[in-house]
């Protein structure tokens, strides 16, 4: 969920803050139980931090980073999502936790950090993703697999286009994409089965209401308030539709492309436009169509 694109969000993330946070984790085991922090000024809270190193076999015996090297072999080396060779991973194991790790851990601002942990189990920031969950959960099913492989994709976006902007409904449909992508590379499930479930739901609300209104889920806070107004099956729903339409129609390196151009030029409209041969306007139109039609 909104990786490091929730830096529009707050303007407390900077270099020195990443700086910071790199620091942290330099000093922490691969595997480490840590209540409180430290520093003083800081919240107590309960939290799991281990170390994912992709370039040596997992070592620590902790369930959870067994499922994670097995999702980043599969988004690196088969759909050639560049997930970082080494990253941590933050567990907090209640909402109110999530919250600190959030202000603490990676410089959201509270007020943010607070809406976000409303509805949303993980969030990615450069080299680190964060989760509402415990060691266990992540070894326990499908779903856990599908947010481990969700939060991945936004460290592989965020390695592809730099901290710039490419448009937020893509971002996360995308990350829903290659995480169902995953869990049937894995024999867990079948992305037939899932457009099968997810398709329907879409077609009927775009009958109901015929306005896709994607430059209200450009941004990262214009999705988080559409999410808000929509709700998170909604939303989330549309944006895997509208990425697997456009996969299906262009390829998924069309789609990687496209947010590799960011690191060359932030002009999002240009990007989209080379990468798919269209502004976002039309292929708006046409995607309104066609999920209205079939």
């Amino acid at each position: 969920m909104l990786r490091a694109f929730v830096l529009e969000y707050t303007r407390q993330w900077s270099r020195p803050s990443s700086m910071r946070l790199a620091h942290r984790l330099a000093v922490v085991a691969a595997f480490a139980l840590v209540t409180g922090i430290a520093a003083g000024d800081e919240p107590r809270r309960h939290r799991v931090v281990f170390t994912i190193d992709l370039e040596y076999p997992h070592t620590s015996g902790l369930a959870g980073e067994a499922a994670v090297h097995r999702i980043a072999y599969v988004l690196r080396h088969e759909l050639h999502v560049p997930v970082p060779l080494r990253f941590a991973v933050h567990l907090y194991d209640s909402t109110e936790r999530f919250v600190e790790g959030l202000v603490a851990d990676a410089a959201v601002a509270p007020s943010v950090a607070a809406q976000l942990a409303e509805f949303a189990m993980g969030v990615a920031v450069p080299h680190n993703f964060l989760l509402r969950a415990t060691a266990g959960d992540l070894a326990t099913g499908p779903e856990a697999l599908r947010l481990i492989s969700h939060e991945l994709t936004h460290l592989g976006q965020i390695e592809l286009a730099g901290e710039r902007g490419p448009v937020h409904w893509l971002a996360e449909g995308m990350a829903e994409w290659t995480a169902h992508t995953v869990l049937e590379r894995l024999g867990l499930a079948s992305m037939a089965t899932y457009r099968m479930a997810v398709v329907p739901d879409v077609k009927a609300r775009l009958v109901a209401d015929p306005h896709l209104e994607l430059a209200a889920m450009a941004t990262p806070s214009d999705f988080l308030a559409t999410h808000r107004r929509r709700g998170t099956m909604a939303t989330y729903h549309l944006a895997f539709t509208l990425a697997d339409y456009l996969i299906q129609r262009e390829g998924f390196p069309a789609v990687l492309e496209y947010f590799r151009a960011f690191r060359r030029s932030d002009d999002a409209a240009a990007n989209f436009r080379s990468a798919f041969g269209q502004d976002v306007a039309a292929f708006e139109r046409e995607a309104l169509l066609y999920l209205t039609t079939i």
